[in-house]
């Protein structure tokens, strides 16, 4: 009889352990939500990723990327920042929160983001586009153009047509 008990305790425990989900499958369905729109739902499960294993930086900076896309910008500057202690060389870090300045008209702090990102990696078209247009809502067609030139060196689309229509 203890043996038969014995044997139900450990096979509800396997059964236990193995339904659990991993936070790397919790990031990934956060991930779909996300690409769906479906913004609350996908900071849900980057809230699960993070109580699951905290170490692992991936949910905080989609968690951060879900934020703007909530306008709920100071928890997601919080969020940007624990990826940044992480991984400070990281130029996707700077460029999403360029972006989330961006949309905020705080062009100056774009600015700086953007600028940062291209320290990182300076072969980016989408880091000069992004610099570029912040640039011009400060009125500042010199980089703009400057910045747009250097987006259409990789064949940027849009960079190519700012160039066009505000630069020639």
């Amino acid at each position: 009889m203890k043996n038969l008990v014995l044997l139900i305790l450990i096979s509800v425990a396997i059964i236990f352990v193995s339904c659990s989900v991993s936070y790397e499958e919790l990031n990934d369905s956060g991930l779909v939500r996300f690409s769906q729109g479906n913004y609350e739902t996908a900071l849900d499960y980057f809230n699960s990723s993070i109580e699951d294993e905290p170490q692992q930086f991936a949910a905080y900076f989609n968690k951060a990327r879900t934020l703007v896309a909530l306008n709920r910008f100071d928890e997601a500057i919080e969020n940007f920042n624990i990826v940044e202690k992480k991984d400070p060389k990281n130029p996707m870090i700077y460029f999403e929160k360029g972006k989330m300045y961006l949309k905020n008209n705080k062009y100056d702090l774009a600015i700086v983001e953007f600028s940062t990102a291209i320290s990182w990696d300076d072969n980016e078209a989408l880091y000069y586009l992004n610099r570029g247009i912040a640039n011009s809502q400060l009125n500042q067609m010199g980089h703009a153009c400057a910045d747009w030139t250097k987006a259409a060196e990789y064949r940027n689309p849009d960079a190519i047509a700012f160039l066009k229509q505000f630069c020639e």
